[in-house]
């Protein structure tokens, strides 16, 4: 057995500890204590009685399994080991096992426990081991140190060394397959990294991290603040554009107001006809003895201001 057992691989499962439950159907003839005894008796099989059970049963060792039998069920005790990749694996072929002895049971006792063709068959103990395993080698070594390791469901971890295999066992009646496999899966992302990805390496990053984080919110806050001042002081020049805007518009506007009046007030000869300029100035026409030359002479004169 050593021999065989040297053959699998670290972190291997061994699904072992078994415990089935197979449901009766309730319209099972001659099913009881009664007449199941008679019908053992009958048969030449072997039992005993199950007196600490609540409502009795018979016990009878079969295939060299344990098997007890009660009025609503049948319990088989399964000590084999069931050796796979996965817990799914080893499951699966235990339960092949256990099937073929319900119908071997069925031949011996002459009866049908299937519900129309189908078992109604579960696991109610199920133990899966990662053997070899690294941490299970660590706890065993030198000197052996117990560790158990529970949650509100109850105890579902420990370290075993059936069989001097170093096991990393989990034991909880319904999330075992779950759990190994999840374990399975830790030691391989371990193994992926030379197991230089700890605990304490996780640890040492998340502490890292959290002081990167603190000073990535001090920057933010930092920046924050200074983001306040800065829109206090583009809203300020946006004002502060808008007045001189103002001035500018106000200055243009008296610019041309003032252009506007210089312009009403300067005369020139060019502007204006002959007469217009003459009724303007007030020259009575009685007063100019040589009106063409008087005109000519006021068109080579220089622009005058009349306001």
């Amino acid at each position: 057995m050593e021999k065989d057992l040297d053959s699998f691989d670290p972190d291997t499962i061994r699904g072992h500890n078994f415990q089935f439950k197979l449901e009766i159907p309730k319209n099972l003839k001659n099913w009881n204590n009664e007449k199941r005894r008679k019908a053992m008796k009958r048969l030449n099989i072997k039992f005993y009685e199950l007196y600490h059970l609540f409502g009795g049963g018979q016990g009878i060792i079969f295939r060299k399994k344990k098997v007890h039998l009660t009025n609503k069920s049948i319990i088989i005790y399964d000590k084999a080991s069931y050796y796979a990749e996965t817990s799914k694996r080893s499951q699966t072929v235990a339960m092949i096992k256990i099937l073929y002895l319900i119908k071997a049971l069925e031949q011996r006792i002459r009866g049908s426990f299937s519900h129309n063709g189908r078992y109604k068959l579960k696991p109610t103990r199920q133990h899966y081991a990662l053997i070899k395993n690294a941490i299970a080698m660590i706890y065993n070594k030198p000197v052996r140190k117990k560790l158990e390791v529970a949650d509100d469901k109850g105890f579902w971890l420990l370290i075993n060394n059936s069989f001097n295999l170093d096991e990393l066992e989990c034991i909880h009646p319904k999330t075992s397959p779950k759990d190994s496999q999840g374990m399975k899966n830790v030691m391989n992302s371990f193994k992926k990294t030379d197991f230089t990805v700890t605990s304490e390496f996780v640890l040492e990053s998340l502490n890292k991290q959290n002081i990167v984080m603190q000073g990535i919110q001090h920057n933010q806050m930092q920046f924050a603040e200074k983001m306040v001042s800065h829109i206090k002081a583009v809203k300020e020049l946006g004002r502060g554009v808008r007045d001189f805007s103002k001035a500018v518009l106000h200055n243009k506007e008296e610019d041309r107001r003032l252009n506007n009046k210089n312009k009403s007030c300067i005369l020139t000869t060019q502007d204006c006809s002959e007469k217009r300029l003459i009724k303007e100035l007030e020259f009575p026409l009685s007063l100019v003895k040589n009106y063409s030359i008087k005109i000519a002479t006021l068109k080579r004169a220089k622009p005058m201001l009349i306001c």
